[in-house]
């Protein structure tokens, strides 16, 4: 029996053959199940169902069923050995699970068990071998032991506050003690920079919901060598790492192939946090470099907002950008925060620009500025 895994080394190559095929129908004849060309074209299969399909070269016959928890399920390919097929399983959680190569006897079989605490949708794409330059008939029995609710699938989540975050060159920076909210998905890898001193113990969590979402982590140094990772399926992650010189170090995230974005946050403490910083803390006070934050029209006060409060005051001072770190009221656009009455500078977020003038709703922001930038940022006077 094969425990339901995921990330082996054959992932890669899985990549590259559905990468390869065009996930449209070629000149197959159609079979019953057309279109299912395509993930969000699985066709539904229950407990103990036999499927007929006719596959040949570049096509992709996706099929979709539930595994219960504490079940065992059974999936038997079937075709003609003159042209084999293969298959691939998937599950929303952690995406890949299997490759299963066809057979010379013109079978293939697996067993999978479902050991999550939730019920989990499978994934079946049957997968022509390269050889196959024919239309072959195949017939794909799933057996299962009971059936159970099909669980309800998150919609796919929109950019967070920090993309892009896909490379080490682009990873976004946080510091100590403060939560960071980020959103994951298939094939993806976000990336994010702390700053360390030397001496000290460096502990990062990452937090996730498992019902959806497997995602591995990695702690690198400076030089991008790996120094803790952590690839558990209980939805919080843990690394942790000694650190011999102040250096930035770098946190990986990376889930594979599931079908849905996965919110997470990820946050870190550390036991020496002063060392020679790479920050300088800047606090708003109205002046041309360091503008107070408002709004004008419209405000929502999330991470989003509190990132491009930062930036802005970073860029106006000079620094390449920015992380917020607290500011004079809890909530900015809560319609209740007033700083002073007098005609300062301000960064408005809803319409993108300094301006020099009063408001009734604004908010003086801490701030941890990164990088040394352009010249400040030239500000825009009130018409």
């Amino acid at each position: 029996m094969m425990l339901l895994v995921n990330r082996t080394a054959a992932a890669a190559i899985v990549l590259l053959v559905l990468q390869a095929l065009t996930p449209v129908h070629s000149a197959c004849g159609f079979d019953a199940h057309e279109p299912n060309n395509a993930m969000d074209q699985a066709v539904d299969i229950t407990s103990s169902t036999t499927v007929a399909g006719i596959q040949c070269k570049d096509d992709l016959e996706w099929f979709k069923f539930t595994l219960c928890v504490g079940d065992t399920v059974d999936i038997n390919l079937s075709f003609n050995r003159l042209y084999p097929v293969m298959f691939v399983v998937y599950s929303h959680i952690g995406g890949y699970v299997t490759v299963v190569q066809p057979s010379p006897a013109g079978t293939s079989s697996t067993s999978l068990f479902n050991f999550r605490q939730v019920n989990v949708v499978m994934y079946v794409v049957v997968i022509p071998s390269w050889e196959t330059t024919h239309e072959a008939a195949y017939s794909l029995t799933v057996t299962k032991s009971f059936t159970c609710a099909t669980p309800t699938l998150p919609v796919a989540d929109p950019p967070d506050a920090y993309e892009p975050t896909d490379s080490f060159a682009s990873a976004a920076t946080i510091i100590p003690s403060k939560s960071f909210t980020g959103n994951i998905l298939y094939s993806e890898g976000d990336y994010y920079r702390l700053y360390a001193c030397a001496g000290a113990t460096v502990t990062v969590d990452i937090v996730f919901d498992a019902t959806f979402a497997d995602i591995d982590v990695r702690l690198l140094n400076s030089n991008l060598q790996e120094i803790d990772a952590s690839a558990t399926s209980t939805g919080n992650e843990q690394l942790v790492a000694s650190v011999s010189h102040d250096q930035w170090l770098y946190v990986e995230l990376e889930t594979w192939l599931n079908e849905y974005a996965s919110s997470y946050q990820v946050r870190y403490t550390t036991t020496v946090a002063s060392c020679p910083s790479p920050f300088t803390r800047l606090v708003s006070d109205g002046t041309r470099r360091k503008p107070y934050c408002t709004w004008r029209l419209s405000c929502t006060w999330n991470e989003a907002t509190q990132r491009q409060c930062a930036g802005a005051i970073c860029a106006a001072s000079g620094y390449e950008s920015g992380v917020f770190v607290s500011g004079s009221a809890a909530d900015m656009c809560s319609g209740t925060t007033s700083v002073t009455s007098d005609t300062v500078w301000h960064w408005v977020t809803d319409t993108d620009q300094y301006i020099l003038d009063s408001f009734d709703t604004e908010i003086a922001a801490v701030v941890d500025c990164y990088g040394v930038g352009v010249a400040a940022t030239t500000t825009t006077a009130a018409a």
